[in-house]
């Protein structure tokens, strides 16, 4: 009786899994015809490392009676046949592979440690594209907005930054731009680029920070890297104007 629990078990457990995967490779090819589709391929990495994991998954508990086994019983052999292969191949190779697996884990994590403890000495191209945290997907700091068709810096997110050997502290607020602590309401809101941002220096060193100090009035700042003139008014119209502000500065550099 408890042989046949267990077996019910996984077996449930199999299908889930298995019904994951295939819902994440449904979602990537929507991603690869985003043009037709409206889909953004900003998260493809993500989906990618979660379909592995799965899959190694699937292969360490022998996870092989669920949706795939119950196609094949329908007919439709391909996907089964190919699982069937690869577990064959996976149970003389357990032990070798398993230890490949946590040495690969082992040296990427130190290797990680390594890098982020010697920026200041690996080439300056090279720190920086390891260091800058300006990307869409992992440890980035942005994630691309569907409804307004930009880049946007995540909400309530913080890490460390570096770029041609400065480093600072990136920390957003509930809106997703760099300020000190959420507010529903400011004076003043700055709207621009990087040098509003605050590229290479701390928050306490920005133009709000000053300006904050000298007006003694709530300053926001709603910068953000790169922003163009549309994504400053997708900004003001979205998130400034709900900080009902007296003053509103743009600046834009050419």
């Amino acid at each position: 009786m408890e042989i046949l629990q267990g077996h019910r078990v996984r077996k449930i457990f199999s299908n889930l899994v298995e019904g994951v995967i295939a819902i994440l490779i449904l979602c990537l090819f929507l991603q690869i015809f985003e043009k037709k589709t409206g889909w953004a391929l900003a998260n493809w990495p993500l989906i990618l490392s979660i379909i592995l994991i799965l899959s190694i998954i699937k292969l360490s508990l022998r996870l092989d009676e669920g949706l795939f086994l119950a196609l094949s019983e329908r007919g439709f052999n391909g996907p089964y046949k190919l699982e069937k292969f690869i577990f064959s191949w996976f149970e003389i190779k357990k032990k070798a592979f398993s230890i490949t697996l946590v040495s690969l884990i082992i040296t990427l994590g130190l290797l990680e440690i390594t890098l982020r403890l010697t920026l200041d000495y690996l080439p300056p191209v090279l720190a920086n594209h390891l260091g800058h945290g300006y990307q869409l997907s992992g440890s980035g700091i942005y994630r691309f907005d569907e409804e307004r068709k930009m880049a946007r810096m995540r909400k309530n997110y913080e890490r460390e930054m570096y770029f041609n050997g400065y480093r600072w502290w990136h920390r957003t607020d509930k809106f997703g731009y760099r300020n000190p602590g959420d507010r529903n309401h400011a004076d003043i809101i700055l709207l621009g680029d990087s040098i509003i941002y605050g590229h290479g220096i701390e928050e306490s060193a920005t133009v709000r920070s000053h300006l904050e100090n000298m007006a003694s009035m709530p300053v926001a700042n709603l910068g953000q890297q790169g922003a163009g003139i549309h994504c400053e008014y997708q900004i003001l119209k979205h998130d400034g104007l709900l900080l009902h502000p007296k003053l509103v500065f743009l600046f834009f550099f050419k």
